[in-house]
């Protein structure tokens, strides 16, 4: 199998204040979110959770900011795998997902969160191969 310059991957670099997703190769990321979770109390289930720059900056009543990681290393897992969501839902173009993911993680992340960071790329978000650095 030839690996040249037909096969691109996907880069995240997922920080304490913002997510950075683009092309292996490109010099700069095609999108940035915050990474922020907005949670509405009292909100609808569908509704309950606001992501992205544009959604966090409209004010809204009993919205509470909580962020997925703190230092670089996951607190909320549910909250990551939200924000994945969002960002393939509404970031990404829809096939970018399709190619590979090399994800950017603290250097000071164990090997036990790791492993579940993997096991949410490869189950939840469903990335076809995935590169951890």
């Amino acid at each position: 199998m030839y690996c040249g310059d037909e096969i691109g991957a996907l880069v995240a670099d997922v920080g304490s204040s913002s997510a950075r997703f683009g092309y292996a190769g490109e010099d700069c990321p095609k999108t940035i979110v915050p990474t922020v979770e907005g949670r509405l109390s009292g909100a609808e289930e569908t509704s309950r959770y606001v992501h992205g720059a544009t959604n966090l900056s409209v004010r809204r009543d009993h919205l509470e900011l909580c962020k997925p990681l703190e230092n670089g290393l996951i607190e909320d897992w549910d909250a990551l795998e939200r924000l994945w969501s969002f960002v393939r839902r509404e970031e990404l173009p829809s096939d970018a997902l399709e190619l590979p993911l090399v994800l950017a993680t603290a250097p000071h992340e164990d090997m036990e969160k790791r492993a579940d960071l993997v096991e949410l790329m490869f189950e939840k978000v469903g990335v076809p191969a995935l590169y951890v650095v």
